[in-house]
């Protein structure tokens, strides 16, 4: 998994035409977003910092149930997520080798209720951490290498590292 993937997303500004286009396409279903939004919210208020560590697990558990067969390249495998992502309308990955290790830009992910989205894309993030982490461990990754957020704001995609 060495290929560098060369797509119109990795310039900065595109992923926001990117993300219209993607949502233009996508219909997401309102009636969970309140709900998700508070839940996140309450998670964090009630659990603190083991929080972030339950929304990883998850994303492990969400890995097992959409699992990726070995692929060679990781243009390949950004292809077969982004598969993933858009069935379940949870937008656009963008994978790019660099020497610190694989960077992940992760676009057109999904909303909340904006009344509660404060703590929405950090927890996102952290089940993000847990989905990515597991495909890459699915790939022959080292156990001992985790995915980590770098950059996460409402308002641009969440950003991660796996190296």
């Amino acid at each position: 998994m060495t290929d560098k993937v060369g797509d119109s997303a990795n310039h900065d500004g595109d992923w926001l035409v990117r993300s219209l286009a993607y949502h233009e396409s996508q219909q997401g279903s309102r009636q969970w977003r309140a709900f998700l939004g508070v839940l996140m919210r309450e998670l964090k208020a009630t659990a603190g910092d083991g929080a972030a560590d339950f929304l990883r697990h998850l994303g492990a558990c969400m890995a097992e149930t959409m699992p990726l067969a070995p692929h060679d390249t990781l243009e390949e495998l950004t292809a077969a997520i982004n598969l993933h992502w858009h069935r379940i309308n949870w937008g656009w990955c963008v994978m790019t080798a660099t020497p610190e290790g694989i960077h992940i830009q992760h676009g057109a992910w999904p909303r909340v209720d904006v009344r509660v989205e404060g703590e929405w894309p950090a927890s996102l993030a952290a089940v993000l951490e847990g989905l990515y982490d597991a495909w890459l461990r699915q790939q022959g990754g080292d156990t001992a290498i985790r995915v980590r957020s770098v950059r996460v704001c409402a308002d641009a995609p969440l950003e991660f590292l796996y190296g």
